[in-house]
């Protein structure tokens, strides 16, 4: 009986200094916060819906006055992301002590425009687990008409037409015409895909929109310009 107990005893003991090893071999020296935003955990992934790009700031945050080494910074899927950062490697010195070095900022970027794209950011410590986290885009395209000169926007739905957006014609003498250009921007932080491009006529007739008006998707940002007669 004695022998029993003494076994589970030391299974018992075991067990704890396991998890002990396991916490001290996990545990971290930085930080890595969202510039402006919220701090990271390694086990939930950061995600946006609107622009193409994210700043992350790493800081030191030992309770001693220890420099922590950030040897690299890398990505699993440098096919739809890019990194820019300072020159690293780079050691990080503590907020509360003595050092040039508070942090290390690092912005990544969508390049694809793939709005389903998803990456590993894997910052290496030296003398530390790495820092893992994941990263991705969960957008969509936003699109935006304008016309007049300076540019207006033109509200969806809208039937009411004025000088300032492009959309009053005024009064055009027969077998005149007059041809107004707009503007379709997108806004989002996915390419806008414009299938068809059609016009109904609520009063009048003799309005026409100029072919070839696009060739392809608008990326982010981009706009196309058509003609209205």
């Amino acid at each position: 009986m004695s022998r029993i107990l003494r076994f589970n005893v030391c299974k018992i003991k075991v067990s704890i200094l396991f998890l002990l090893i396991s916490f001290v071999g996990f545990s971290q020296d930085i930080q890595v916060k969202v510039l402006g935003g919220a701090v990271v955990d390694p086990m939930v992934p950061v995600s946006i819906n609107a622009g193409n790009s994210i700043t992350f700031r790493i800081t030191n945050i030992r309770t001693d006055c220890d420099k922590v080494k950030i040897d690299d910074i890398t990505l699993s899927n440098p096919i739809d992301f890019s990194i820019s950062t300072d020159q690293i490697p780079k050691n990080v010195d503590n907020d509360n002590c003595k050092g040039k070095t508070k942090y290390i900022d690092f912005v990544v970027t969508n390049i694809s425009g793939n709005c389903g794209a998803t990456t590993d950011i894997n910052i290496l410590i030296k003398k530390n687990p790495d820092f893992v986290f994941t990263f991705s885009i969960s957008g969509s395209p936003q699109i935006n008409v304008l016309g007049g000169s300076p540019s207006a926007d033109i509200l969806d739905g809208s039937t009411t037409t004025t000088a300032t957006n492009g959309t009053y014609y005024g009064i055009i003498d027969e077998g005149a015409s007059i041809t107004r250009n707009f503007v379709i921007a997108n806004t989002g932080s996915c390419p806008l895909d414009i299938t068809s491009l059609s016009s109904t006529v609520v009063t009048g007739s003799g309005f026409s929109i100029a072919p070839n008006y696009f060739s392809a998707p608008i990326i982010q940002f981009g706009y196309c310009a058509i003609s209205y007669s």
